[in-house]
């Protein structure tokens, strides 16, 4: 369902779909607090993530400052190699 009306000829999983997952799973995997997202200083989206894919998302929790940020990196495995297909970084703060 994640696939549905993003492009017929190729569907393709939408960017806010993957800025959702990240999240989500920070929220119930990197928080002890209740927090909100402040900002997002850099995303960048590289090679699209298709139907079948197998993928990968990596996150880090990293706290500098009093300052909460989140590093992804979606990645796929296509044949034998590892492509990044999307990385970004995504600030927080507790509430």
């Amino acid at each position: 369902p994640w696939f549905c009306g993003h492009f017929r000829a190729q569907p393709l999983l939408p960017g806010v779909i993957q800025l959702l997952w990240v999240q989500k799973l920070a929220d119930n995997y990197l928080f002890k607090s209740e927090h909100y997202i402040s900002g997002a200083p850099a995303i960048k989206f590289i090679k699209p993530l298709i139907p079948n894919d197998k993928i990968c998302l990596y996150l880090e929790l990293q706290c500098l400052n009093g300052k909460k940020t989140v590093k992804f990196e979606y990645s796929r495995l296509d044949k034998d190699n590892v492509i990044v297909s999307s990385n970004g970084k995504i600030n927080y703060k507790d509430k």
